[in-house]
């Protein structure tokens, strides 16, 4: 009895260890050409450290994805992610979701689309209104890269960076060489969020509902921050309000300052350049080497 109860355990723990490999292919868990959602989301789940979303040659048509810890996300070149027509009926619902997780890397190799139906989610007949639809969505999150991606035409923002459930902001993330465009309410949306980078990216044309912004430092909650955060070598163009706004009077006295410098980077052809407003808080907001101008305002 004793020996058949070792040999059972023993085999369990052989299936275990096979199913956590290195590496997987995303299509080896069945795609799907009209919902990949399933393949997807069983890759992301099988624990592996890198997870090739492989080129099919056909778009992958998915619904709202989760991320885990501890894993490298990497796209082959032309691939497409595209968020399925008729579904994200939730007001939050995102197509990437980094929630309360770390050390996760999206990347993109060659040219990389990750798209959303912004038109369809500005139609009332089809969706009831709102403003976090976001493409990718960092809640409470750590260690997290994000880099050579195209963001499309989401119905919130391209990125939205926030506090989780356990933490009150997100810390240690990298923004490189990121479009994004086209998007409803912001380029990118930073709520609460200390050690950031964003270089060598582009935030245009955002338009669709207020703030509409290139980049979006909006805080909701006195103990949120703007700590350490660099942009570097960056466009904010064509945006339908302020290329780059800071509505941060949401922070208080006894928040922690805030500490944000912009170099090297163009702000231009928005309906304004940058928006300041804000209160109590203390801290600094350094501009080096920008340029600002053909602004409307």
């Amino acid at each position: 009895m004793n020996a058949i109860r070792t040999a059972g355990i023993l085999l369990i723990a052989g299936v275990c260890t096979l199913g956590a490999q290195e590496t997987v292919k995303a299509s080896a868990f069945g795609f799907n050409p009209e919902d990949a959602t399933e393949a997807l989301q069983k890759a992301i789940n099988s624990g592996a450290q890198k997870v090739i979303v492989d080129n099919t040659g056909k778009d992958w048509i998915t619904r709202p994805l989760f991320l885990r810890s501890n894993q490298e996300i990497v796209f082959e070149a032309g691939v497409t992610l595209r968020a399925k027509e008729g579904e994200f009926k939730g007001v939050s619902d995102s197509l990437i979701n980094i929630n309360d997780i770390s050390n996760v890397m999206i990347r993109g190799e060659g040219a990389v689309t990750l798209a959303m139906n912004k038109k369809d989610y500005d139609n009332p007949a089809l969706y009831k209104f709102s403003e976090w639809r976001h493409a990718i969505s960092i809640r409470g999150a750590t260690n997290i890269k994000i880099s050579d991606l195209i963001l499309k035409s989401s119905g919130g923002d391209g990125i939205y960076v926030a506090r989780g459930k356990n933490l009150s902001y997100s810390k240690n993330i990298t923004v490189d060489n990121v479009t994004s465009e086209d998007h409803y309410r912001q380029g990118i949306s930073l709520i609460s969020v200390e050690d950031m980078v964003i270089r060598n990216s582009r935030f245009n044309s955002t338009r669709g509902t207020a703030p509409q912004c290139g980049i979006d430092f909006e805080p909701n909650r006195p103990e949120e921050r703007f700590v350490n955060i660099v942009i570097d070598n960056c466009e904010f163009s064509e945006n339908a309000s302020a290329g780059i706004m800071f509505h941060i009077s949401g922070l208080k006295e006894n928040s922690k300052p805030v500490s944000v410098t912009i170099r090297n980077s163009k702000i231009n052809s928005n309906q304004c350049g940058v928006i300041v407003t804000t209160k109590e808080v203390k801290g600094e907001i350094r501009f080096e080497n920008c340029l600002i101008e053909d602004n409307r305002n």
